[in-house]
Formats: structure tokens, C-alpha cells, sequence
């Protein structure tokens, strides 16, 4: 009887520690699922940051001297794409667009320039002016420099004529190097300057 009893108690025993064992495994099981999902969370939270950083507020660094006097080499900015994907090119904006040029072996250079013409504008230089659709370009962005490079152009559908605001030192639309440039090749839109912080506007 005794024998038996023990017997009994060692299964009792032995299903007790089973059950803890499920227990313990199963809390385990839990706790990894909670910090899995915890996780998961964090990083679709840092992705849905990086997409809106990537719309609304991406840097970039100017280089080079093409937009002076309105930026300057080393001047950081702020890009949006937003603008872009809901609506299409103002004549005036500001913008950063992927071109041919070739930079290293694997990239092609974007350069900032301003937006002139626009789909079926007609556009003619001559003596160091501008005329857009027959009328004089009014653009006091210039400080007085002549726009060199007499010609005629007339902007294609979907594709944006663009020049650098110091004419003399701007490798842009009057080149064939650039040409029109297609809104698939327009970057984003320039709306603020950041350094230098005593220059800091908004575009």
C-alpha cells in the first residue's frame, strides 16, 4: 500500500514538473513573440520616419557655384518630393535633377537649378536677355549678368527647361550636355536653406 502510494505521489510529482516545464516554455514562447512583435513595430516605425524624412525634408549639399548668388558652394538645403507627386513644375522653383552627366563610374551627377519653361513654352535668348512666350524674362534672381547662349527652344511635354542663376558659370538647359529635363528626372524641390544658419530661408 505504502509502494503505491509513493508511486502515486511520483507521478503527481513528475506531472507536476511536466506541467511547469509546458509553463516555462510556453512563457518563453510568449515573451519571444511579444519582443518579436515589439520589434517589428520599431522598425515599421523607422521606415514609415525614413519615407517621410525622404518626402518632405531630404538634404542635400550644393556644390559648385551655378545658382550664386541665391545659393553658394557648401550651402545645405532641403528637399521635398512631395510637391512633385501631386502636382507638376511652377516657373521660379528651385529644383534638383538627375542628368547624364557622368559623376564616378557608377552615378550620374544632379545639379540645382531654377525652373524656366515649362511643356509648350517657347524660349529665346538673345543679347544676354531672356523672352519667354515672346515677353522679356523678368528676373531679378540675376543681379543684372547676361544670359549667354543665343537660341531658340520650345519645351517638349513632361520635360522642364531649367537655368542656373549665375548665367555666365551654369552648365543647364542651354546645353545639350542637359537639355529638357523629363519630370522622372526631377529629384525634388528646394524650399529651404539650412547652413549657413545666419542664411536660413525659406524658398
Amino acid at each position: 500500500m505504502a509502494e503505491a502510494e509513493t508511486k502515486v505521489v511520483t507521478e503527481q510529482a513528475d506531472n507536476q514538473t511536466a506541467i511547469q516545464a509546458d509553463d516555462t516554455a510556453e512563457s518563453k514562447r510568449s515573451k519571444f513573440m511579444t519582443e518579436a512583435i515589439e520589434w517589428a513595430k520599431s522598425i515599421a516605425f523607422a521606415l514609415a520616419v525614413g519615407g517621410l524624412l525622404i518626402l518632405f525634408a531630404r538634404p542635400s549639399l550644393i556644390l559648385g557655384p551655378s545658382m550664386e548668388s541665391t545659393f553658394f558652394d557648401k550651402d545645405l538645403v532641403l528637399v521635398e518630393k512631395v510637391s512633385y507627386l501631386t502636382g507638376q513644375p511652377e516657373r521660379g522653383e528651385i529644383v534638383i535633377c538627375q542628368t547624364d552627366l557622368p559623376l564616378n563610374s557608377f552615378m550620374h551627377k544632379a545639379v540645382i537649378k531654377r525652373v524656366i519653361g515649362l511643356p509648350n513654352d517657347e524660349i529665346l535668348i538673345t543679347d544676354g536677355l531672356v523672352f519667354l512666350n515672346g515677353e522679356l524674362l523678368e528676373e531679378p534672381y540675376v543681379n543684372g549678368l547676361p544670359t549667354w547662349g543665343d537660341g531658340y527652344w520650345q519645351v517638349p511635354a513632361d520635360h522642364i527647361f531649367v537655368m542656373g542663376d549665375n548665367r555666365p558659370n551654369s552648365n543647364d538647359s542651354r546645353s545639350g550636355e542637359i537639355g529638357f529635363i523629363p519630370y522622372n528626372k526631377i529629384k525634388g524641390k528646394v524650399y529651404f536653406r539650412v547652413f549657413p544658419f545666419d542664411k536660413m530661408q525659406s524658398y
